[in-house]
């Protein structure tokens, strides 16, 4: 059983399930959608899926491959 579910796999559900792995949590990361499906504006990191900076691409990548990094 996991110490903590994080509900949300966009960048920041993504972001705060990676630091916590990090740090020695075990962590749970659901999504209704595949990770980074529904990346928006309407996110708390204000990461946009078309129109981007060029400085949003490593964050956005980091949210993909998130998952990968926790699960192997």
């Amino acid at each position: 059983m996991a110490d903590v579910v994080v509900v949300g796999a966009g960048i920041s559900g993504a972001a705060t399930a990676c630091e916590l792995a990090l740090a020695g949590v075990s962590v749970t990361l659901v999504d209704r959608f595949s990770p980074a499906a529904m990346g928006c504006g309407w996110t708390l990191a204000c990461v946009r899926q078309s129109g981007c900076f060029a400085s949003e691409r490593f964050a956005k990548q980091a949210a993909v491959m998130a998952p990968v990094a926790l699960h192997g």
